[in-house]
């Protein structure tokens, strides 16, 4: 390896283990460009090292399109100390990263959001996929940290209770669906009956505590869904395709205990979620 080559290297080892001095003693050598600060900017927030951040900065780094892509952190860890140096040297709270999604909803920590939504952050900004800030908190709760403090944030800043949220928290793989739910439930959460509604999806995905919780709602078993993927099928019809069958007769029991009568005609049950659109 070349001097030059394990010079650099060291650099960048520095900002990415947050070594501060040997990054500081790299930085004093005068041989860092402006492309080496960047690359080592790039790392140390990436890396969540607010130290090494400033360090870097104070010797010229600047804030690129690359390095606050790096803001979301590795495994959604992040300092907001970080966050608030790059709003500090000119990052604009809604800026759009390379992916053409706003940099806030990408931001899976609190305290971090906080920050970029207090320095006008739009709780509501669409990306390329069209997928509102709310439902992407949602999807991308894990498993390790059931709690809605996050959405808690957005709400309180003013995002809207879009009409699909629902159907966000029921889907498939969403580990934090319960939560949500209930979450979303509290805030008065609706959602439009037009491909089925979140009982529908809850009842065809075997969901039976979702489907509990949604009955409880308040959810009308007795309204068909609207068009696309249910084929106006009634929530007790979707249970055809549940499995194992303990499952399927239970989900059916719930249905039945809530549409007041002793039995559900094929046709008559669903949730009325707001008609069809």
């Amino acid at each position: 390896m070349e001097p030059n080559d394990a010079f650099f290297k060291a650099f960048k080892d520095a900002c990415y283990f947050n070594d501060l001095p040997k990054a500081q003693e790299a930085i004093a050598t005068g041989r860092l460009t402006d492309e080496d600060l960047g690359e080592g900017l790039n790392l140390a927030t990436l890396m969540a090292h607010p130290d090494i951040v400033t360090a870097l900065f104070d010797a010229g780094a600047r804030v690129t399109e690359r390095a606050t892509g790096a803001l979301s952190g590795r495994n959604h860890h992040q300092d907001p100390c970080i966050v608030r140096q790059f709003l500090e040297r000119g990052l604009d709270p809604n800026v759009m990263l390379s992916s053409g999604e706003p940099l806030c909803s990408m931001i899976q920590n609190a305290a971090c959001a906080a920050v970029l939504l207090s320095a006008g952050a739009d709780p509501n900004a669409l990306g390329r996929k069209g997928i509102p800030p709310l439902a992407r908190m949602i999807v991308s709760a894990r498993s390790d940290s059931p709690d809605t403090s996050l959405l808690e944030l957005y709400v309180a800043h003013g995002a809207k209770l879009e009409p699909d949220l629902l159907f966000f928290a029921v889907a498939p793989r969403v580990q934090q669906s319960e939560v949500s739910t209930r979450f979303l439930l509290d805030k008065g959460a609706v959602a439009l009956n037009y491909w089925g509604t979140p009982l529908h999806c809850a009842v065809w995905r075997g969901r039976v505590h979702l489907v509990r919780m949604l009955l409880e709602a308040g959810a009308n078993p007795d309204v068909v869904a609207g068009r696309r993927e249910f084929g106006r099928k009634a929530p007790v019809e979707v249970t055809e395709r549940v499995e194992p069958r303990e499952r399927r007769e239970e989900i059916r029991g719930l249905l039945w205990s809530y549409s007041g009568r002793d039995s559900v005609e094929p046709g008559n049950c669903g949730v009325d979620g707001g008609g069809d659109a």
